[in-house]
């Protein structure tokens, strides 16, 4: 095993030993166009983590895969759609999906009877996604991206 997917487990259960003592939520953010999000679940729930109060976020690049994001539901988190307007990007040789298909992805949760395990947001992370740098920035995520 690599060190750094050590350490990512080591914060990854330092974040389940501190939601038990909190009740605080649990923000995982996955990498992009990666589906790993069962075997960290795995890791938080065996360390006693309320998977109810878990969201695996950047779920956005991942959307032709509707299984994937109903495993994560049905294992008891919450599906994060945190990437609107950001479907110009290029990322990694990609390019994030448009809005559209994130709507289409989940309406498609929705009917799979997720509608409480969806968390719609918005993760301005970018130094491009500010205002000042020609983005949206925070007050309006959907308006002229």
């Amino acid at each position: 095993m690599a060190a750094g997917v050590k350490e990512e487990i080591k914060v990854l259960k330092a974040a389940a030993i501190a939601q038990k003592e909190t009740g605080a939520p649990v923000f995982v953010h996955q990498p992009l166009f990666e589906t790993h999000a069962c075997k960290i679940l795995d890791i938080l729930e065996k360390e006693g983590a309320g998977l109810d109060r878990v969201v695996m976020c950047h779920c956005d690049p991942t959307l032709d895969m509707a299984e994937y994001h109903d495993s994560i539901a049905k294992m008891g988190a919450r599906i994060g759609y945190d990437q609107f307007g950001l479907e110009i990007m290029a990322l990694e040789g990609r390019f994030l999906p448009r809005d559209i298909e994130r709507i289409r992805a989940i309406k498609k949760q929705i009917e799979n009877r997720n509608l409480t395990k969806i968390v719609v947001s918005q993760d301005v992370c970018f130094k491009t996604c500010l205002v000042k740098y020609g983005g949206c920035g925070v007050a309006s995520p959907f308006g002229g991206c």
